[in-house]
């Protein structure tokens, strides 16, 4: 945070309040906030733009607190016709954000949601054997591979 170097604390012009209801400086204000709706309307749906350096630093915050993209970074891949269950998923994303100390982790639903902006297909329906030996219908994600020393689940980890 900047310090302020040239503060008026005790020195304020008590007059100012005085000096912004006369007539002409009423005018003037009148004036200023009508040219300023006439651009701001003239912008359409456009609207305000933000400043460059604004926009760079809300995208760097962003990104930076982006726990998703930085557990698809580092625990998986993309893979075009892949498909990874929603178990798997849950299980590497919730170790991931335990072992990177992230205080509140996207529930299974949210998550879900990110993937999903983020190009993903969760929800999609895969048959799989089970261990049993049966075919069984299982959600999961597609297009997305979960390398499998990520994968915890149930305090074992011998997938």
């Amino acid at each position: 945070m900047k310090q302020c170097t040239k503060s008026s604390l005790g020195k304020e012009d008590k007059s100012k309040k005085a000096q912004l209801k006369e007539p002409d400086v009423l005018k003037g204000i009148l004036y200023w906030t009508v040219q300023g709706a006439i651009k701001w309307y003239a912008l359409g749906a456009q609207g305000l733009l933000a400043p460059d350096p604004v926009v760079k630093r809300t995208q760097a915050q962003r990104a930076e607190l982006d726990y998703v993209q930085q557990w698809l970074a580092e625990c998986c891949e993309d893979n075009e016709g892949g498909w990874t269950a929603n178990e798997d998923v849950t299980a590497s994303y919730t170790e991931w954000c335990k072992n990177n100390n992230v205080q509140y982790p996207k529930s299974p639903k949210g998550l879900a949601q990110c993937l999903k902006a983020k190009g993903y297909e969760p929800g999609e329906v895969r048959n799989r054997k089970g261990e049993d030996g049966k075919v069984k219908s299982k959600r999961g994600v597609g297009g997305l591979y979960v390398y499998p020393d990520t994968i915890k689940k149930w305090g074992r980890n011998d997938r």
